[in-house]
This record gives C-alpha cells, structure tokens and sequence, in this order.
C-alpha cells in the first residue's frame, strides 16, 4: 500500500470536540472577575526551600495546609477549569487526613496526602514534590493503552472497509455495533509496509473482543493485543538534537526541548546543523520519549524546513503572574505587582489567530514525525501546532497528554518543604481533539514500541524504501 498524503491530510482536518468545551468558556468567564485577596496571596507565595524538618506538627501540617489552598485558588489556571465543586472536594479529602494526625508528620507523608486527595486531576503537569520524589496526581497508569491486531487484512474502497479471507472479500458493517472507522486505521507494520489493521484503547491491560459484524452477516470475534510501552526512556546523550544523515534520509533526533543549559551561541549553531540537512526529500524529525520544553524551538525547528507557522488556533487563558527573576524576594514582588494591576482583569482569555496557515503549500518533502506515549508537552506541539501542513505525517502512538496547562510555576509550604508545580496558563484547540493524559493522535500507528533509537532509524529508511 502507497501513502496517500492527500487522505490522510483529510482525515487530519476533520473538526472533533476538545477538553472542556461544554462549559469551559463560562467557568472561565465567572473565574476572571473573582477577587484576589492580596495580602492572603503575599503570605502564601513561597519561591525558597525554607527548612529540612524531618516532622513537622499538626499546626504546622494545617498552616501548610491553608498556604496550598490559597495557591489553589489564587495562583492555579486548573481551578478556573475544574472549579469550587471539585476543590471543595479536594480539600475536605486533606482536611479528613490531617484531623487523623497524632501530633507530627514526616513531609513526605504529608506530600502524600494532598497526592491522593488530587487523584484524577487531569493534568499531567501537575506534581506534589519532596526533596527528589515526585508524585504526579494523574497517574500515567490512566493514560488509555493502545491495542491493535494485524492477522486479518483489511482493505478498503472509498469510505468502505473490507476484510479478505482466502480470497474473498466481506464488507464490514459494524464493529461493536458502532462505525467501523472508529476502530480501523492505517498501521506502519515492523517491515515498513502500511496496513489497515483494527485498533482500540482502553485503560485496562488485558486482551479486548471485538465482534465484527460483516455485510453477509456472519460476525467475526478479533482479539486485540496491548501494547503498552509507559516506561520513560530518558536519552542517554546530553546533546538537545543529534543528527544523522546519508543518501537516503536525514534523521533528526530531538532529545529536548528545554534550553536552560544552552547558550546562545550553542542555540544559533544549532539551527545550523539543521540547516544543513534542509534540502533533504526525506526527513525523520524524532520526538519519541522527548520530556518537552520551549515551543519556541519546535517552531524554529520547522522554519528551518519551510514549514512556518503564522496561526495559534487556540483560547488562551493567562493568569498573568509569572516572572523570570530568579531571587526570591524581588519575583515575588514582582507577581504580586502583576496581580494588584489585574484585579478587575484576573484571567486573559482570548482566541489567538495571526493568519490563515498555507495548507497547500508543498515543499517537495516528505517529514514523518514520530511520537510515542513518552512524548510531552512541548514534544507534542509538533503535531498540535502543525498539522495543517499535508507534507507533515504523524507516525507512532497518542502522545502523552500534557498540552492543557502549561508554564509552569514551583512553589514551596512552608513548614514541610514540599514543592507544588503547576501550570498559570491554560491552552485548547478548538479545531482539534486533544485531551489531557490521551494527547494527540498519530496519523498512521507503529504496530509495536520501537523504544531504542536504533530500531526507530532502520523502521525509518524501510517506511521510505516503501513510500518511494
């Protein structure tokens, strides 16, 4: 089978519901004229680890305690989102807890508690943190697991698909007593070659059944087998992008998207190296198991390939309290100014749109991005902000799920030590489907992990010997 950039660009631009889009506006309307009380928010704002208490007394747990809820309430875009009904919740769950307390708490445990009672929060950028052990309320175990099943051939004609025994060919007419689409895609199987094969998700790591029902009305039962391949690779090399190139393909390795370790001049020589390989017909830009960062650079990266983009289809929430300053004193002085000038004004909300985005415009390329479960935040936007581009296919897995909240602030309790980290910027696309902890879907998916670099790079040159 040939790849069909055309039908698959179709596919790609098919409008589909996104997070929150029933009654996110108006939570975010009421949200954005609530009060802030200042001099509760100069109290509670802790930038600086303040002590090593190996326990800390029930007094201290309860003042901890207050402190975060204020955090919650003042600092936390989320709770425009997730709103009173489920803090109020959240809080009693911790207030129960902390009433069980004897006399002291070691931190951690302490950590532990506001852990559980965050449980199902949604958002993946969300940590509760001691000393180096992080706990992240939306567990990864939610994340919906990816089944497929590939001894059966599927074809297809027009909107129609077909599977082919001995032969013969039956059209599908239900799967599960739904659409058959919902459960059909395009797969890169291990020697290159796509495939039609049936797919699903679930969060639960056992075998499915499906019953497909075909147009003779004989049922066919079809198991599908989990792949699921959670565990975090974090790159061996310190290098933020490796480059590999020959003949056939350049291969670009992008291992992160942070730039906090990188000087300027490391930054512009890095566009370069990219630059060098520009005019490559195939391109592999790799952001499997990429931790995320700046979307900065994801844009600069595309640039370098002629793929610029001059449009965020996005609402936009911004609680406008963050500050680079990294002494203590002087960026808290600095967020409090921000809040007192935006009392009236407490949340931007705004759709961002600088201009249509050339959709038929063709590079005379063929870029696959690959992704995979262990692509985050940043990493994600190469599908996210992109994919209006019909040169650009998606291959390999859901991204992670982390593109809802962003920039992220850290802040400290008092008493335990305990460092909370949450996003004050709220982002949805209303012209895709993206959802926290299920992220953004490939265009064509890897019928097994390919983890290691290695695999990745020989599955690339066979996708293209296919393709070509």
């Amino acid at each position: 089978m040939k790849l069909n950039t055309n039908e698959i660009f179709e596919k790609r631009k098919i409008k589909q519901d996104y997070l929150f889009s029933n009654n996110g506006k108006q939570n975010f309307e009421n949200f954005k004229y609530e009060k802030i009380d200042v001099n509760k928010l100069s109290n509670a704002l802790q930038y600086e680890k303040c002590n090593d208490k190996k326990v800390i007394t029930k007094k201290e747990a309860f003042a901890d305690f207050e402190q975060f809820k204020i955090l919650i309430e003042q600092c936390y875009v989320g709770y425009c989102v997730f709103r009173k009904k489920f803090f109020d919740n959240v809080f009693n769950k911790i207030e129960k807890q902390l009433n069980l307390i004897d006399s002291t708490i070691e931190p951690y445990k302490f950590a532990e508690i506001i852990f559980k009672a965050l449980k199902n929060i949604k958002d993946y950028h969300f940590c509760v943190q001691y000393n180096n052990k992080q706990l992240r309320p939306f567990d990864r175990d939610q994340v919906e697991i990816t089944y497929f099943n590939c001894e059966h051939k599927i074809t297809k004609n027009k909107n129609d698909f077909y599977i082919v025994n001995n032969k013969n060919k039956q059209k599908i007419v239900k799967i599960n007593n739904q659409n058959p689409s919902k459960f059909i895609d395009l797969c890169f199987m291990p020697n290159g070659k796509l495939q039609y094969a049936f797919f699903a998700f679930n969060t639960q790591n056992k075998n499915i059944k499906l019953n497909v029902m075909l147009e003779n009305n004989e049922v066919v039962c079809v198991n599908l087998q989990p792949i699921n391949y959670h565990e975090v690779l974090l790159p061996d090399t310190e290098k933020m992008i490796e480059i590999f190139a020959d003949e056939n393909m350049a291969y670009i390795n992008v291992n992160r998207l942070y730039l906090c370790d990188v000087t300027d001049e490391q930054y512009k020589q890095l566009l370069t190296e990219i630059e060098k390989v520009k005019d490559y017909k195939n391109i592999v830009i790799d952001v499997c198991n990429n931790g995320g960062g700046s979307d900065t650079i994801v844009r600069e990266i595309m640039k370098c390939f002629g793929l610029e983009i001059k449009s965020y289809p996005i609402n936009y929430i911004d609680l406008c309290a963050r500050s680079n300053i990294e002494n203590a004193e002087k960026k808290k002085a600095e967020v409090l100014s921000q809040y007192e000038k935006s009392l009236e004004n407490r949340v931007n909300i705004k759709s961002i749109n600088f201009g249509k985005i050339n959709e038929e415009k063709d590079t005379g390329k063929l870029i696959l991005i690959f992704q995979n479960r262990n692509s985050f935040s940043a990493a994600e936007e190469f599908n996210e902000l992109f994919s209006n581009f019909k040169n650009l296919v998606f291959v390999g897995d859901n991204t992670s799920g982390m593109l809802c909240f962003g920039n992220i602030n850290s802040y400290f309790l008092k008493n335990s030590s305990v460092k909370i980290k949450f996003g004050v910027s709220y982002f949805e696309n209303p012209g895709r489907k993206f959802l926290e902890g299920k992220g953004v879907k490939p265009d064509i998916y890897f019928t097994k992990p390919y983890l290691k670099l290695e695999e990745r790079m020989k599955f690339a040159k066979q996708i293209f010997k296919n393709l070509n």
